[in-house]
């Protein structure tokens, strides 16, 4: 029995399925749109909670204006920041 190589084929095979397989869920996450979906909250939400704290706030530039914003007065809203200089 001659079985030189044959590690090295089944190596080949195994990387050629995981490649495959790589490659279907890409192409099926890019087609479906989870991409996108995924982004939206990363790119909404996550940027509020960084750039004010809170998921709920709509700042200056927005386009309903400020809403429970830290530097605006409004009932409920009461944050205190600590400013380290």
């Amino acid at each position: 029995m001659n079985q030189q190589g044959q590690a090295v084929v089944e190596y080949m095979l195994m990387i050629a399925v995981i490649t495959g397989f790589f490659v279907t869920m890409t192409t099926l996450i890019s087609k479906s749109g989870i991409s996108a979906h995924l982004m939206q909250s990363i790119n909404k939400k996550f940027a509020t909670v960084y750039r004010y704290g809170k998921s709920d706030v709509l700042g200056f530039d927005d386009p309903n204006g400020p809403k429970d914003h830290p530097r605006i007065t409004q009932s409920g809203n009461f944050r205190i920041f600590l400013v380290v200089h």
